[in-house]
């Protein structure tokens, strides 16, 4: 992608990085951290030093992990992750213009066929193909895509810095390449978050809600959101729950685990977050950091928290306890 340039210069920046296990995303050079790094002057240390400009320690499992990542917290040295390397080497998309051909068979917006608000949060434009840094062509045999994208390939030849990204690729490319120090709306919280839980499971939960309202009883503190969901089928309801050192779990109303906790958090879950940010009651960016926090961990086998939430609901339902929901409302979640 000739046409970009990076967000941060790195050049003679010295990096230490260890247990890294992420695929490597297609629009960074390289192939992989070690020669994308090289390639922007920067220099990778393979030993631990409190004088270097960034410590990755990454997913892999590694003998000694542990004890490095206690030891460079005891030191009081910033720690990144993955995501946050790659979010440190991302392309600076702003004011970059982008044109969609093709036919989508995925939606070019979170989940509508419209692409502007999700350009309009990294501060991007939609144009036509002659002025476009970016052409995000469909999988679909829309009319005019052969044309299109000869024209481009005639563009690209004449010398035109025009890059074609596919349509899966898009959101992904759009997430990892987001600012990260942009401050969060809704919007940008769901493409932050494609970065650390699977992309299914965000869409899932912003369909249910699309879908219906929901109440929404929750507990929140500073520490731990936890609260009742009522399930997608419209039967039965879910006890989901998040503290602020990244455990969670779910259970339904039996406190059975939640089938979806699989991988990560569960669609129940993220209803309850996506609902509390949206009527203002949670900030975007305690989500963002507590999702990240979740993401290398299993859910929690601790049943206690579900069950309490479960009994409160009970309560609720016999009209001996007054607890007062959070309602959400479809029209809230349209524009995506």
């Amino acid at each position: 992608m000739n046409n970009i340039n990076y967000a941060n210069d790195l050049s003679g920046k010295v990096f230490f990085i260890t247990a890294f296990k992420e695929e490597w995303p297609a629009h960074l050079k390289g192939g992989n951290y070690k020669a994308h790094l090289k390639k922007r002057g920067a220099i990778i240390t393979h030993t631990f030093a409190t004088d270097v400009d960034y410590i990755v320690v990454g997913q892999a499992r590694q003998k000694g992990k542990a004890a490095l990542i206690k030891k460079i917290k005891k030191l009081g040295l910033s720690l990144l992750d993955e995501v946050s390397l790659i979010q440190l080497l991302r392309l600076d998309l702003s004011d970059k213009k982008f044109t969609f051909g093709g036919g989508f068979k995925t939606s070019p917006g979170i989940l509508s066929d419209d692409p502007r608000s999700v350009l309009q949060s990294i501060n991007a434009h939609l144009t036509d193909i002659d002025e476009a840094d970016f052409l995000v062509l469909g999988d679909g045999r829309l009319k005019g895509k052969a044309a299109l994208v000869k024209k481009a390939n005639t563009l690209i030849a004449q010398g035109k810095l025009l890059s074609i990204i596919n349509e899966y690729d898009y959101l992904p490319f759009i997430a990892l390449n987001s600012d990260a120090s942009q401050k969060l709306d809704f919007l940008t919280l769901v493409l932050r978050l494609r970065n650390v839980i699977n992309a299914n499971k965000i869409t899932r939960a912003i369909e249910m809600l699309q879908e219906e309202s929901y109440n929404l009883y929750t507990d929140v503190t500073d520490n731990e959101i936890a609260g009742v969901v009522q399930s997608q089928t419209g039967y039965g309801y879910y006890a989901p729950w998040i503290n602020k050192k990244g455990e969670y779990s779910c259970h339904d109303e039996g406190v059975a685990s939640c089938m979806g906790l699989q991988g990560d958090i569960c669609k129940h879950v993220l209803v309850l977050l996506f609902g509390l940010v949206q009527k203002g009651e949670i900030d975007p960016e305690t989500v963002l950091q507590w999702a990240s926090t979740a993401r290398p961990k299993s859910p929690s086998q601790d049943e206690d928290k579900s069950a309490l939430m479960l009994l409160r609901y009970k309560g609720v339902e016999t009209g001996e306890l007054d607890w007062r929901p959070t309602e959400t409302m479809p029209e809230d979640f349209y524009n995506l």
